[in-house]
């Protein structure tokens, strides 16, 4: 059983997945754009980092099937109407 807890999704996005993409070989810019960098939401940080590293790695390789030397991928993090989100776009297909 998984253990609820306060998970940080900007720290989760800054030790998990940044040095995911940079370790990547494909070339790929990473856009961070941080609304709120004290985004806390409950959860397991395992779990919400397995599922991030995850739509990361379907952004990657959609990226990689475009056939695009510039690849790029932003991730939004905030709050609307007390709701926090996180966002994934890319250039790929």
């Amino acid at each position: 059983m998984s253990r609820v807890h306060q998970v940080n999704i900007t720290d989760l996005i800054l030790e998990r997945i940044v040095p995911y993409v940079g370790g990547c070989s494909l070339k790929c810019e990473l856009r961070l754009k941080l609304q709120d960098t004290h985004l806390v939401v409950l959860g397991n940080s395992v779990n919400c980092g397995r599922a991030f590293v995850n739509i990361v790695a379907n952004l990657l390789e959609a990226i990689g099937a475009s056939g695009r030397e510039d690849g790029i991928m932003e991730i939004k993090i905030g709050e609307e109407v007390g709701v926090p989100y996180v966002r994934f776009r890319d250039n790929g297909i």
